[in-house]
C-alpha cells in the first residue's frame, strides 16, 4: 500500500505499490493523478531517477488504456533520458516498448515501428525473457494493424520464447495482440483461439476491465467470420461503463457494425454516429477511422449518398496519414462501391482500378485475398 512520508504529510507510491494493483482499476484510476504529479516532481532529480522511472514503468500499462495517455509521452522521454545516464537496458527497453504503444494508439505506425525496434536491439542476452517478450509484442501490435510485411516467422518464434514466461498478464497481452493480427489477416479460427487464451488469463487475474476489451475483439473476430450470431453473444457479456470511453465507443461500434451486416441500417447508423463521437474524443485515430468507414458504407446503403461520401473521404484521410495502406485500399473501394449505387459507372469503374492498384503494394494475405477478390467481381458485375 501507499505509505505516508511524516515529514511532508505527502502520500509517496512505489512501484511495488501499484504492482500490487495492477488489475485492480477502480484503485488505479484513484491515485493515478497523485502517482503523475508525484512522476512529473521526481523525475528530474538524479538521485531519485532510478525509482521514480520504476515507479512510472509499473503505472504505464495502465496510463495506456486513459484517454489522456498522451500526457504521459513527455515524462517517458525525461525517463528514456535518465535511463541512458543509468546505462540501464532494461529501463530502456520499457521505455520505448511505452513509447511504441502510444505512438501506436495515436496512429504513428513509423514511430511505433522504430519505438519497438529500439527495445528490441536492447534486448542483450542479460535481459529478462519477459522483457524480451514485451519487445516483441510492441512489434507484433504494429504489424497486426499496418500489415506491411509476412510475419509468420517472428509470431513462431515469439510463441517460442514465451514459453519460458508464466507471467500471467504478459502471455494475456501477448495472446490478445496475436488475437488482433490473425484478425487482420482474417485468420479467424487462430484469432478466436488466442482471444480465447487471452480472456482465460485475465479470469484468472480477476481484470473485468481487460476480460470485456477481450470479448469486444472476440465479438469483431466473429463479424469477419460472418458469424453475427455469436458476435452478439460476446457483446450481450460486455457492460460499458460511464467511466470507460473507449469500452462504450468499441462496444457502440461492434453493435453498429452488427446491425449493418443484418441489415438494420437505420439502427446501425445510429450506433456508429455514437461510437464515432466517442473515438474522437480519445485521440484513437485508426478507430475513429474505422468508425467514419463503416458509418460511410451503411449511409450509402442508406442512400444518404452526401453524408457517406464525406464520411468515406475523411476515413480515407486517416488511412493516408496511417500509411494503412489495406484500408485505404478498402476506402477507394468504398468511395467506388457509392458511385455505382449513384450511377457514376465510369467513375466508380476508375476507383474499382485504383483498389485493385493499391491491393499488389500490400502482402498478401486472407483478408487481402477476399478483399481482391470482392473489388474484381464488383469491377466485372459494372460492366457486364
Amino acid at each position: 500500500m501507499a505509505r505516508t512520508d511524516p515529514l511532508s504529510r505527502i502520500t509517496k507510491y512505489t512501484a511495488l505499490d501499484v504492482q500490487e494493483h495492477s488489475d485492480d482499476y477502480a484503485w488505479l484510476a484513484e491515485h493515478i493523478d497523485p502517482i503523475y504529479r508525484q512522476i512529473s516532481n521526481d523525475i528530474n532529480y538524479d538521485h531519485r531517477a532510478a525509482v521514480t522511472i520504476e515507479l512510472l514503468n509499473a503505472i504505464m500499462p495502465y496510463a495506456l488504456t486513459r484517454p489522456d495517455y498522451r500526457r504521459w509521452d513527455f515524462l517517458l522521454y525525461d525517463a528514456l533520458s535518465h535511463a541512458m545516464i543509468l546505462r540501464d537496458e532494461e529501463y530502456q527497453i520499457q521505455i520505448w516498448s511505452h513509447l511504441g504503444s502510444s505512438y501506436l494508439q495515436y496512429g504513428q505506425y513509423r514511430s511505433a515501428s522504430d519505438a519497438f525496434g529500439k527495445a528490441l536491439t536492447r534486448v542483450a542476452d542479460h535481459a529478462t525473457p519477459e522483457l524480451h517478450l514485451l519487445a516483441r509484442i510492441g512489434m507484433l501490435r504494429v504489424e497486426a494493424v499496418s500489415q506491411t510485411r509476412d510475419i509468420q516467422g517472428f509470431i513462431a518464434e515469439t510463441l517460442a520464447a514465451a514459453q519460458a514466461i508464466v507471467n500471467y498478464r504478459l502471455l494475456a497481452k501477448l495472446h490478445y495482440t496475436l488475437a488482433l493480427v490473425y484478425l487482420h489477416q482474417a485468420e479467424t479460427c487462430r484469432a478466436l483461439g488466442h482471444g480465447q487464451m487471452a480472456l482465460c488469463y485475465w479470469h484468472q487475474l480477476g481484470n473485468d476491465r481487460e476480460v470485456e476489451r477481450t470479448l469486444l475483439l472476440l465479438a469483431e473476430a466473429c463479424r469477419v467470420a460472418m458469424r453475427p450470431e455469436m458476435a452478439a453473444r460476446y457483446l450481450e457479456q460486455v457492460t460499458p461503463g460511464a467511466g470507460d470511453t473507449y469500452r462504450q465507443a468499441a462496444h457502440y461500434y461492434q453493435q453498429g457494425a452488427v446491425l449493418l451486416e443484418s441489415g438494420h441500417l437505420t439502427e446501425a447508423e445510429s450506433m456508429l454516429q455514437r461510437a464515432l463521437s466517442l473515438f474522437k474524443s480519445l485521440d484513437f485515430p485508426y478507430y475513429t477511422g474505422a468508425s467514419h468507414h463503416t458509418l460511410g458504407l451503411t449511409q450509402t446503403k442508406l442512400g444518404q449518398y452526401a453524408e457517406a461520401r464525406r464520411n468515406l473521404r475523411r476515413a480515407l484521410i486517416i488511412w493516408q496519414k496511417m500509411d494503412n495502406r489495406f484500408q485505404q485500399a478498402n476506402a477507394v473501394y468504398a468511395l467506388g462501391f457509392l458511385d455505382e449505387r449513384m450511377g457514376n459507372r465510369d467513375s466508380a469503374g476508375q476507383l474499382y482500378k485504383q483498389a485493385l492498384a493499391l491491393c499488389e503494394r500490400i502482402p498478401d494475405s486472407p483478408l487481402l485475398r477476399d478483399l481482391r477478390a470482392d473489388i474484381t467481381r464488383q469491377r466485372e458485375n459494372l460492366f457486364s
